[in-house]
């Protein structure tokens, strides 16, 4: 009897200490759970969500018109004007603004605008209150720098003239201080003084980070969006004959990943 007691106590003994690891366990599962993971996309173990994934967004616009994507001559300078859209062989448009639609504050440093033989560079731009405007020429230059609408794209025109900007020879800069949430067109006078060239720059005072111009292959990524799902907007700005373009999509943001998604400009 002393014996076979002795036996039931160990036995005991045992499964209390087996059901204490087996609850510690379930508790220790249950812990880790709490904790939402995510998959790398290049198949490395899951790391804990940051509430925040980058958008890959491509801008298209298939068959774009031959006129379009052709040189429209050249400028009062005699150089050639570059063409209003330069596609890419699949159809990506470069040179286009985009925006995410969350929230967030950004600032930016003052992006920098050379204008060269009737000639601005780069041809879109993103800032937050300040331009830098510098020549290239060895000629005087006047330029004419006008607020032409807010934020969200495709807002109404605003009222008032430009700002006359003059640049006498190659190397003088001068700064501009912008509003924010506008969109600006930067544009060089004709040398007989009578107009405008076509060629032209636009910029844009974004005010979130979530702003992005398109690269030559049509395609841009935007860091550290929140997650959820947003509205996408691409905006082309208008160029010589070519109006502006606006087409709009949506974009659903998975913590820790890469969203991708194509706006159309063929279909605004």
């Amino acid at each position: 009897m002393v014996v076979r007691h002795a036996l039931a106590g160990v036995l005991a003994l045992a499964a209390a200490a087996c059901s204490g690891s087996k609850s510690k366990g379930a508790d220790d599962a249950r812990h880790k759970q709490t904790e939402p993971l995510v998959q790398h996309d290049d198949g490395g173990a899951a790391v804990p969500a940051t509430g925040k994934g980058d958008v890959q967004v491509r801008v298209e616009w298939k068959d774009v018109p031959t006129d379009t994507r052709s040189s429209p001559g050249r400028t009062a300078c005699g150089t050639p004007r570059a063409a209003a859209v330069s596609p890419t062989t699949t159809w990506g448009i470069p040179d286009v603004f985009v925006v995410i639609d969350a929230p967030g504050t950004a600032d930016r440093p003052a992006p920098r605008i050379i204008v060269d033989s009737c000639a601005l560079a780069p041809r879109v731009a993103l800032a937050s209150t300040e331009l830098a405007i510098a020549s290239g020429a060895e000629a005087p230059t006047k330029l004419a720098l006008a607020r032409v609408s807010q934020l969200p794209f495709g807002g109404g025109s605003l009222g008032g003239g430009p700002r006359s900007v003059y640049l006498p020879t190659a190397g003088h800069e001068v700064h501009a201080v912008l509003e924010p949430k506008s969109v600006y067109v930067l544009q060089v006078e004709n040398p007989d003084g009578k107009g405008f060239d076509l060629e032209n720059s636009w910029i844009v005072t974004a005010d979130t980070p979530f702003y992005g111009i398109t690269e030559p292959s049509g395609q841009v990524v935007l860091r550290d969006v929140p997650a959820g799902t947003h509205a996408v907007t691409a905006y082309l700005p208008p160029r010589g004959s070519q109006d502006a373009r606006i087409a709009h999509g949506t974009v659903t943001v998975i913590p820790g990943g890469l969203a991708e998604v194509t706006v159309d400009l063929a279909k605004p």
